[in-house]
This record gives C-alpha cells, sequence and structure tokens, in this order.
C-alpha cells in the first residue's frame, strides 16, 4: 500500500485573487432552494462575485454534480470571511441535509 501523498499549501502571494469552488450533490431541492436564496442574499453583500453558477456541466472524470458554483474574492480572507460569516453558518444549518457539497478555495483565479 502506497502512502497517501498530500500537496504542501503554498502561502498565499499577497494581492492574489482566489476562487471559491463548490460541487454540489441536491438531496432535497426545496430547501436547497431556500439556502441558494439566503447565500445568494449574503453574497451580494461581500466582495465577491459570481464567476459561474450552472446546473448543468459534462464531467469527464468522477461524479456529476447538480450544481457548479465558482466565486471570485479579492484573497484567501475574504473566502474564508465569507464561508464563516454567521449568516453563511446559520443557512448552512438550515438546510440540514439538502445538499452534499465539496468547497476548494484556489489561488489565482
Amino acid at each position: 500500500m502506497f502512502p497517501i501523498s498530500r500537496p504542501r499549501p503554498r502561502p498565499p502571494s499577497p494581492g492574489q485573487p482566489r476562487a471559491d469552488d463548490r460541487r454540489i450533490r441536491v438531496h432535497d431541492p426545496e430547501a436547497h432552494g431556500a439556502f441558494t436564496a439566503a447565500a445568494t442574499a449574503l453574497f451580494a453583500q461581500s466582495d465577491g462575485e459570481f464567476v459561474v453558477r450552472a446546473r448543468e456541466c459534462e464531467t469527464l472524470e468522477g461524479e456529476t454534480p447538480d450544481v457548479v458554483v465558482v466565486q471570485r474574492f479579492p484573497d484567501a480572507a475574504s473566502a474564508q470571511a465569507f464561508y464563516d460569516s454567521p449568516g453563511h453558518q446559520q443557512a448552512l444549518k438550515s438546510a440540514g441535509g439538502a445538499f452534499t457539497r465539496e468547497v476548494v478555495i484556489v489561488e489565482g483565479a
């Protein structure tokens, strides 16, 4: 068995834009819709912008998500601040098990 190798995070470059990438599997469309409305209203108050919001995509490898969202922020701190904000965390909590997702912050978007 080979050991799992994980890439080491690089320290962020000052002023380097970051993207927040979300691949979402929806289990309860109604509850996911309520979460999306709440999160979109909160996002409008942030310093980020939507790059992609799509329900259809072509998957080349892995599982096809129901929704793909890419958001751009000026830096990692802004992306993390939005994710950690009390309003966003409350919206996530209220959504319960309406969806599962993968969320990553990447440099250089």
